[in-house]
């Protein structure tokens, strides 16, 4: 079967590669045939070698300028080859990025993934362009903080590994996801002081998910997200800024108009769910703004089961709540990767 590239891609990005090796100090050859320790003789896209007199570190790169993202199998092979060739680190570098299992793969086998991000970042924005990969729109959001390898290692901690392999887990799909959120500003009014009272004035910024509508944090200052390049799957949102405004006033004025003991309670809690700052005199829903957040998500099958593990692109944690919401979302997950995939 024929490979999804062009030859002469391959060679300007086998090209850029070891000119980017050579910028940090190796000496870098291009198509090195090497005989392996199996006997078998292997081509070598880029090896790279930096020595300091005692010992000589050795790199061993796969470059794939392929129109899709590459499988686990690419990354699988390349393993095999950099152990048969004894080299330290074995990196593949894919122009369009990695898709279904393949980033969880190279941190099992211990390849070093290059995917777009990483590319720009190496070989800065114009190569990359040059060489057709991707090329990421802009949105309101919030920054990624954790690299794709990352994110798979602390995802691959939460996959059921099962008893001697028995039952384990298998990664139906991982990659990173742009979650829309919708970020609420909320002006407060509150009575305070003993003798005297004053209104004092205040704002909570709440963000939401727009998949349940679910709060996700609550800040006491504005966490200000920026205008940043959002590379890959976006999901669609399914709330609404309509129907959550709606969801607020209602919890408040049901708090606040409700005299049974019981219901008051109910309603309550039903406010602070949604991150409403109670007791409160008065709220005002002042500024709602549609952004983006990026997460990792690992899908995850055992025995016709299966289930998200989220992994929060700010700052590496496990987010339950959202793998929970993906979990029950799944049919809509599934559908929205399939279409991207078109």
């Amino acid at each position: 079967m024929d490979e999804p590239y062009s030859a002469e891609k391959s060679r300007r990005l086998e090209a850029e590669v070891a000119h980017a090796l050579a910028a940090g100090g190796y000496a870098a050859r291009r198509n090195v045939v090497r005989e392996g320790r199996s006997g078998a003789r292997h081509e070598i896209d880029v090896l790279a070698e930096k020595g300091d007199g005692l010992t000589t570190f050795s790199l061993m790169v796969e470059c794939k300028a392929w129109d899709r993202p590459v499988d686990k199998e690419v990354l699988a092979k390349a393993a095999f080859v950099g152990a048969d060739v004894g080299a330290d680190k074995t990196i593949v570098v894919a122009l369009q990025g990695a898709t279904g299992g393949a980033a969880l793969s190279a941190a099992e086998l211990g390849v070093e993934l290059w995917g777009p991000e990483e590319l720009e970042r190496r070989l800065g924005r114009v190569a990359l362009a040059d060489l057709g990969a991707a090329r990421a729109q802009t949105a309101l959001g919030f920054a990624v903080a954790v690299d794709h390898a990352r994110a798979a290692r602390l995802a691959e901690r939460e996959r059921a590994k099962g008893m001697l392999g028995l039952g384990a887990e298998e990664v139906a799909w991982f990659g990173l996801l742009w979650l829309p959120c919708l970020l609420v500003t909320l002006g407060c009014t509150r009575q305070e002081g003993r003798l005297r009272k004053r209104a004092r004035h205040s704002s909570v910024f709440n963000l939401y998910e727009a998949l349940d509508g679910g709060l996700l944090e609550s800040f006491a200052a504005d966490p200000a997200p920026a205008e940043i390049e959002v590379a890959g799957l976006r999901l669609p949102a399914r709330v609404k800024a309509r129907a959550l405004h709606g969801e607020i006033s209602t919890a408040l004025a049901k708090w606040g108009s409700v005299v049974q003991e019981a219901a008051r309670e109910r309603w309550a809690q039903a406010a602070l769910e949604l991150g409403l700052p109670l007791p409160v005199e008065a709220l005002s829903i002042d500024r709602t703004t549609a952004c983006w957040l990026p997460i990792y998500a690992a899908v995850l099958a055992q025995r016709g089961a299966r289930r998200v593990v989220v992994i929060d692109g700010g700052d590496g944690a496990v987010d339950h709540h959202l793998a929970g919401v993906l979990t029950e979302n799944l049919g809509y997950l599934t559908e929205a990767l399939a279409e991207a995939a078109r």
